[in-house]
């Protein structure tokens, strides 16, 4: 696991960090970052963020889901095609094409 409980003198644990202190924790640097919705952030976002930064990555579903331990590809593949949302997207063609033919000022 990646979290591990630190003790004040600087020991790091072989304990795994509870899930309602790392939400403390993430909250509080979304907080300290200014993004927005700072209350909103969990660690369930760093599953999610990893399963749509994998996917963009070229990683394979098989692989995402075995790093982020999802039992289900329903579950995996949800996050996965969320990140892929604007992909390959029309209206961004669109808009690109756009931008190319503006003159710069």
């Amino acid at each position: 696991m990646l979290f591990k409980e630190l003790y004040l003198t600087g020991t790091i644990s072989k304990k795994v960090i509870k899930a309602e202190h790392l939400n403390i924790i993430i909250k509080k640097v979304a907080k300290d970052c200014n993004l927005p919705n700072a209350e909103d952030y969990s660690s369930h976002s760093l599953r999610r963020g990893f399963a749509t930064t994998a996917s963009q990555q070229g990683a394979s579903l098989s692989a995402i889901m075995k790093q982020g331990r999802w039992l289900h590809s329903d579950t995996a593949l949800g996050y996965v095609e969320e990140g892929q949302r604007f992909e390959n997207n029309a209206a961004s063609l669109i808009l690109e094409k756009r931008a190319q033919t503006q003159p710069e000022y």
